[in-house]
């Protein structure tokens, strides 16, 4: 069994490559805190990545550099930067898993723009509600809830295999 790896990077594309990759095993995934390491199974996955970058047109340029002139916050390129989302289930609890939970909810904004780090976020839950909770995405404490289409996806993908997450997918109060 090969250990399987995710890094808070913007090369993830590579764990596709696994042949067993929704088969339980070892995971090692990295955050801000570090490494960590639990036994499980990925269950749900989704990216907001592109193929084509959409800055070049937005900046009026046929030739506009990759990862240069996406610099702008406001410039939506999800080529340059974009979110994943990796829902797994928790087959062993250990210390790297505080709240003991039966899910991980494992979310990336990776970024190819030089100088910007990719941001991470490790979260454990209990039930098929709070993985939905986490999977749900608030702009400040104001603004509507909703649920990005690569998160809905990787819920999707959970669902069919998980009855507790099927149920907290298909009761969900938001879109």
């Amino acid at each position: 069994m090969t250990l399987k790896q995710i890094h808070a990077g913007p090369d993830n594309q590579s764990i596709l490559a696994y042949d067993d990759l929704f088969d339980p095993g070892d995971w090692e995934i990295e955050d801000r805190a570090g490494v960590r390491k639990f036994f499980g199974r990925l269950i749900g996955m989704g990216t907001s990545q592109r193929e084509e970058h959409s800055h070049a047109i937005a900046v009026g340029r046929i030739n506009a550099e990759p990862g240069d002139d996406a610099r702008d916050r406001n410039q939506r390129c999800t080529a340059c930067r974009w979110s994943e989302i990796y829902i797994f289930e928790c087959l062993t609890a250990d210390a790297t898993n505080p709240l003991r939970g039966r899910y991980c909810v494992y979310t990336l904004g990776p970024s190819t723009i030089r100088g910007e780090v990719t941001r991470s976020n490790v979260r454990w839950g209990t039930s098929g509600f709070e993985v939905m909770e986490m999977a749900t995405v608030r702009r400040g404490d104001r603004g509507p809830a909703f649920l990005p289409a690569a998160h809905a996806r990787a819920l999707s993908m959970a669902a069919a295999v998980d009855s507790d997450i099927a149920d907290a997918y298909v009761n969900r109060a938001v879109a």
